[in-house]
């Protein structure tokens, strides 16, 4: 294809029908959507990245493609399709990029990026932070890091958690502190 294209063959348009066509029944869609993204065709090329289920190459073909972040049911499909492909903290990424900062938090929280979490919390909802870190103290006690949820604990609040905390961390010193402030 690229030597009718550097060479202006008049088949050329044939040509690369024939090439999108063979693509598409070799279910070769990524290929297919580089070309389109080559070719300028930046939401053909996102729309055949989701099919070929490459959500990550559709959103950075959407973030560099500027103009297309004004569309917000593409950026809602893209985000999706990160999101069940497990990339939660990707499609937080995107929502944050559009500014649409309630849904990147929501993203955030459901894929464990709590300091990005916090941190927009902290620019549009500061009084929902300590709510959040009390969530945050949550989730890292279930991926068993109890060292790291000890100050979010503290922070929420949650002492008799704190305690808890450091106590299945092994941290006596920091317990016997808790217990001393506590009483």
């Amino acid at each position: 294809m690229s030597v009718a294209e550097r060479y202006g063959s008049p088949e050329q348009s044939a040509l690369r029908q024939k090439l999108e066509k063979w693509y598409m029944e070799t279910m070769q869609e990524d290929k297919a959507g580089e070309r389109k993204e080559q070719e300028g065709d930046y939401v053909e090329a996102i729309e055949l990245y989701l099919k070929a289920e490459m959500p990550k190459k559709a959103s950075r073909t959407l973030l560099k493609e500027t103009s297309l972040l004004q569309d917000e049911l593409l950026i809602g499909k893209v985000a999706g399709a990160l999101g069940k492909g497990g990339q939660m903290e990707l499609a937080g990424d995107l929502w944050s990029r559009v500014s649409r900062q309630d849904k990147a938090l929501e993203c955030y929280k459901k894929g464990g990026a709590f300091s990005k979490a916090v941190q927009i919390c902290r620019d549009t909802k500061p009084t929902d932070v300590v709510k959040l870190e009390g969530e945050w103290a949550e989730y890292l006690m279930t991926q068993r890091q109890f060292d790291a949820a000890i100050s979010h604990f503290i922070e929420a609040g949650h002492t008799s958690r704190a305690l808890e905390a450091s106590v299945k961390a092994g941290q006596w010193r920091k317990a016997k502190q808790i217990i001393e402030v506590c009483t």
